[in-house]
């Protein structure tokens, strides 16, 4: 993941222990998927190179500079199936 340098990066250096929730809605569906693992930032310039070519970009806009690497020791995720609330009687 991609962020900037404030609280969430400065908790990493107390516990590498993280929960990484993604989730998306398209049209009649949604999924989220919950990653949990440890988080390291990448500092060599070869894995910042690498990180560069990966399709990661924030949904804002925003210059986040900063690549955290997860590697999962948990992964979990949910489907839902969207529509009219049902008829309540």
């Amino acid at each position: 993941m991609r962020t900037n340098p404030g609280t969430k990066l400065a908790e990493l250096t107390v516990n590498e222990r993280v929960a990484f929730e993604v989730d998306e809605v398209v049209d009649d569906a949604a999924w989220s998927v919950v990653v949990e693992g440890t988080a390291r930032v990448i500092e060599s310039q070869s894995e910042i190179d690498e990180a560069d070519k990966l399709p990661l970009k924030p949904w804002i806009p925003t210059r986040k500079y900063t690549y955290v690497e997860i590697t999962p020791t948990r992964i979990s995720g949910r489907h839902f199936e969207l529509g009219d609330e049902p008829e309540r009687y």
